[in-house]
């Protein structure tokens, strides 16, 4: 559907498209194909260049990216097809910002609202123990705990960088939607399986030959641990908002 959408949209064969337009197709056209997507990402980063800190924010779906940077020189939005730029546009820091966490809340939102489908399925397997579902998800809620207080510490501060990908995609082999979030040193990969389970692996620390710090299948209390992940996302959401308010580009 996007690729049909691309094709009928005359402004993405220009060099350069004009700020309402990139407005109008991001916020009116581009939105609702994202929700009809199978694979959403969102990646957000920065880095430091002889002083200069440029800023990344990209959305993609379907070897589609569409990136903002941000730098103290311009602002820019460029859009990405398989790798290849197709358009490019000179925006404003207020313009960058606005229209990228509309496009943002709308993924959340999405992520949300499909998570919910999700979790009505059921499954005749009940044996897992209560008691260890509890004990996991205590943990989780500890270490996520520790590191949203770390995401207050970078709101407001310039030369710390605000890095995370959060991906919703489906497993070609297994159909199983799968939700990825990494930030920093966490990976956290949420698969709903089709028996009805929810299997969770939790990386403190990723590495090549690393076993993660909890895994398992979650029946009893799937439930609580999606409200953990939505409660990550609000805080992203806020975070986010807070460090683009932070970084006062021209």
């Amino acid at each position: 559907m996007i690729r049909r959408l691309l094709k009928n949209f005359p402004l993405l064969s220009t060099k350069s498209l004009k700020n309402s337009e990139v407005k109008s197709y991001i916020i009116s056209h581009l939105i609702p194909e994202m929700r009809n997507s199978t694979e959403v990402g969102v990646k957000i980063g920065a880095k430091l260049e002889q002083d200069n800190l440029i800023q990344h924010k990209s959305i993609s779906a379907h070897g589609d990216d569409f990136v903002f940077i941000d730098s103290t020189l311009n602002h820019q939005f460029e859009h990405y097809k398989n790798h290849q730029k197709i358009s490019k546009s000179s925006l404003t820091k207020l313009e960058s910002d606005e229209i990228f966490l509309h496009f943002l809340n709308q993924v959340f939102v999405e992520f949300i609202e499909s998570g919910k489908t999700e979790l009505q399925i059921t499954t005749n397997d009940q044996t897992n123990a209560l008691a260890n579902e509890q004990r996991s998800l205590e943990w989780l809620k500890t270490t996520l705990t520790v590191y949203k207080n770390a995401l207050k510490n970078l709101e407001q501060e310039k030369d710390l960088v605000l890095e995370y990908s959060l991906y919703k995609t489906v497993d070609n082999q297994s159909t199983d939607t799968v939700y990825l979030f990494k930030s920093y040193n966490l990976f956290w990969q949420m698969r709903f399986l089709k028996n009805g389970m929810l299997r969770i692996s939790f990386y403190n620390d990723q590495k090549d030959d690393q076993k993660p710090s909890l895994q398992g299948d979650f029946y009893h209390l799937k439930n609580p641990i999606w409200d953990e992940f939505i409660k990550l996302i609000e805080a992203l959401s806020q975070s986010t908002q807070k460090k683009f308010e932070a970084i006062s580009w021209s």
